[in-house]
């Protein structure tokens, strides 16, 4: 047998089995736009399974400002809206319920200790009032006496509503001494100033005094 009979005999067998070989994706039904690809769906964006059956509305919404998607709808959290929870509000309130006070100064402007008679720390109490003026006509904490400079938590008589969040306020610190109340120091804020995200939480600093406000935003 020639040489060029053998080959031809050797090619048409490949051929034959070539013919013979199954196509892996004859008996796959790929639904909605999916393609076969070796026996298996690719599957278009949004849907998912063996055949493509299954279909998440939340595969093409994106949601801002931490919302969330639920059948295709964003949930925004407190403070946004919109579609894509893009909108942010504006908060018309702000609950004040907690006041820490983180730094104080231990001695008056003229370098002498606050109880200077008594020989001991301040006995250490605060305000929050409208203005920018701290008195003693609204809110007044509780009093911590003889402090040595740690942080003070104060908590009693709280939460306030703040109902004008682009007004200024004020919170004083102050000492308690036997015949009078000594004004220590204290900051001015517009809460809505501190808005943006909405954080549970406003620090403010000036002056040697640091205070972290613990918050919740309202909104109508």
């Amino acid at each position: 047998m020639s040489f060029y009979l053998k080959t031809g005999i050797l090619f048409g067998f490949l051929l034959l089995i070539s013919s013979c070989k199954k196509d892996p994706c004859e008996s796959t039904v790929c639904f909605n736009g999916g393609v076969c690809n070796e026996g298996f769906c690719d599957c278009p964006t949004g849907y998912s399974g063996p055949q493509c059956e299954d279909f998440d509305p939340c595969a093409n919404v994106t949601c801002l400002n931490g919302g969330t998607c639920a059948n295709g709808l964003c949930n925004c959290p407190e403070g946004y809206s919109g579609s894509d929870c893009g909108v942010e509000l504006i908060p018309t309130s702000v609950t004040i319920i907690n006041i820490l006070l983180n730094e104080y100064p231990m001695t008056t402007p003229s370098g002498g200790g606050w109880d200077a008679l008594a020989g001991n720390g301040p006995d250490v109490f605060v305000t929050l009032g409208p203005g920018t003026t701290s008195n003693l006509d609204y809110h007044v904490s509780g009093v911590y006496n003889n402090v040595t400079g740690q942080s003070l938590e104060f908590s009693n008589g709280l939460p306030v509503i703040l109902t004008g969040p682009n007004s200024n306020y004020n919170i004083g610190v102050w000492d308690e001494d036997t015949l009078e109340y000594q004004f220590m120091g204290g900051v001015v804020f517009a809460p809505n100033n501190y808005s943006s995200g909405f954080p549970p939480a406003i620090t403010l600093e000036v002056n040697g005094f640091s205070f972290t406000l613990a918050v919740i935003w309202g909104f109508d």
